[in-house]
C-alpha cells in the first residue's frame, strides 16, 4: 500500500506512551498533540474538550449569521432555522461530548 508521506502523522495516547519516532521511506514522521478526523477533534489525551469549544464556536456563529440576516423573527421559522442549521453541529458526533465524568455532569446540571 502506498502512503501519501506527507500527510501521515503520529499521534501518542496516553500519559505513559514512549513517544517512539516513526519513519516512512526515511522521512521522519510529524507527532501531533489534536487532529481531526471525520470531522471530530481528536486530542492525545482522548478527552472532549476540544470538540465541544469548536462544535459550540460553529453553532454559535451559524445562530449570530442567522439573527442577523433574518429581520422578521418569526417563531416558526426560527425555529426551522435552528433545527436545520445550528443544531446538527451540536449533535454531530454527540457520543464524544457526552459528559462522563462527575464534575462534568454537575457543571451541565448547574448551566441549565
Amino acid at each position: 500500500m502506498d502512503f501519501n508521506v506527507e500527510k501521515c502523522v503520529t499521534m501518542h495516547i496516553g500519559s505513559k506512551n514512549i513517544k517512539f519516532q516513526y519513519n516512512i521511506q526515511g522521512r521522519q514522521l510529524d507527532t501531533m498533540k489534536t487532529t481531526r478526523n471525520f470531522g471530530v477533534q481528536i486530542s492525545s489525551t482522548l478527552k472532549s474538550a476540544d470538540h465541544c469549544h469548536e462544535s459550540y464556536c460553529k453553532a454559535n456563529q451559524l445562530l449570530g449569521l442567522t439573527k442577523k440576516t433574518i429581520k422578521h423573527r418569526n417563531p416558526a421559522l426560527m425555529v426551522r432555522l435552528y433545527k436545520s442549521l445550528v443544531r446538527p453541529h451540536l449533535e454531530y458526533y454527540s457520543s464524544v461530548w457526552s459528559p462522563h465524568y462527575r464534575k462534568k455532569q454537575d457543571a451541565y446540571r448547574k448551566k441549565i
